[in-house]
């Protein structure tokens, strides 16, 4: 992840940008980050090409794990759907867990 992060950075000219060290862990709420917190790095140029790049990431998963179910369906007279729901707490923004950074 963290060489396909650099190269769509230096490929849409943000060479500097590297993935956020502010963001907490898997446990953290938004409010326990510097990433996610008031002013936090979410609101900066880096910060938002981080989020769009994370969010296309997954969309790709999203779509690849549709394409192996409908692999493995293929031929059957059944109809696939899927659901994916987050419940961030409270009115916060995302939640931090969304993006763990320990890979």
């Amino acid at each position: 992840m963290r060489t396909d992060f650099k190269e769509a950075a230096t490929k849409a000219g943000h060479s500097e940008c590297d993935l956020p060290d502010d963001a907490g862990t898997y446990n953290n709420v938004p409010a326990e980050t510097g990433f996610f917190g008031p002013n936090g790095t979410y609101l900066t140029e880096k910060g938002k090409f981080f989020l769009t790049w994370y969010s296309s990431k997954l969309l790709l998963h999203g779509d690849q794990i549709l394409d192996e179910a409908n692999k493995a369906f293929l031929g059957c007279k059944v109809k696939l759907s899927a659901k994916a729901s987050l419940h961030p707490p409270g009115n916060s923004l995302v939640l931090a867990l969304l993006i763990p950074f320990e890979f």
